[in-house]
């Protein structure tokens, strides 16, 4: 738990992924962008 350097690459990579098998608007992907968010957030970046 907080180790955000670790958990970025794997967000990135799973957005990724469910972009393009499940669809940008699918609630699955929406939830892994929103979480990519909180760490930005978390992080100071957003």
């Amino acid at each position: 738990m907080g180790d955000y350097a670790a958990a970025r690459p794997l967000y990135e990579r799973t957005l990724t992924i469910y972009e393009v098998v499940l669809g940008p608007q699918h609630p699955n992907t929406q939830t892994v962008r929103r979480n990519l968010a909180a760490l930005d957030a978390a992080e100071g970046r957003g």
